[in-house]
């Protein structure tokens, strides 16, 4: 049921590429602060790959939508599902699916230069799939971890900037930080800045109506 859940998902995005302006392919780094002692070393480091599909791009103000996939080791301890270096017996791979939509203002700063900045709701979907050791017992605690008390929730903000390449493509560069809503309400003991992520991002924009 979990793994038809995440296919649904991809198979919604793919189906809104019929009439886009352009799609973009992204990829880049993930920084997360992690704050939680018995964890992976801080911050986390993950590579990011993905798609932007604009809805709107209309005038100066855009809505659109992105999906990244990022791939990372946790370990299930003390009723928590932490960050874990590979080396670590029980750990898991799980892959994140990132869902973000946005609503910005861009401006042109140059015949082919744009400047932007969005701010929208981000939703993060930790799917765990292999299991070393042992781990494979706690599958079911983490999916539970990962989807309760909101913690899939997130918001974030992006500046960027596009270059105007040719009449086929763009190349633009983005920069994010993403919270998650859960740690305002997650153990008090734990930093609020647990889990607050930058990302930096490339993204090929290929146009589709030229």
């Amino acid at each position: 049921m979990k793994r038809l859940f995440l296919l649904t998902l991809i198979s919604l995005a793919i189906t809104t590429l019929y009439g886009l302006p352009f799609i973009g392919f992204e990829m880049g780094l993930s920084f997360v602060i992690n704050a939680e002692n018995t964890a992976a070393p801080n911050p986390i480091i993950l590579q990011e790959f993905g798609l932007t599909l604009p809805l709107l791009v209309e005038g100066i103000f855009y809505l659109d939508t992105g999906l990244l996939l990022a791939g990372g080791w946790y370990q299930y301890l003390g009723e928590r599902a932490l960050w874990a270096d590979i080396e670590r017996a029980d750990t898991i791979w799980a892959l994140s699916l990132q869902l973000n939509m946005g609503v910005g203002i861009k401006l042109d700063i140059s015949d082919n230069l744009q400047l932007g900045a969005t701010l929208g709701p981000a939703l993060i979907f930790p799917f765990p799939l292999f299991a070393n050791d042992a781990g494979s017992q706690y599958l079911e605690d983490m999916y539970q971890f990962f989807y309760t008390k909101l913690k899939f929730f997130f918001v974030y903000q992006e500046i960027f900037l596009r270059w105007l390449v040719l009449s086929e493509f763009n190349l633009t560069f983005k920069l994010r930080t993403i919270y998650p809503l859960a740690a305002l309400w997650d153990l008090p003991e734990i930093s609020r800045l647990n889990g607050l992520t930058f990302q930096g991002l490339v993204s090929l924009e290929l146009k589709l109506g030229e």
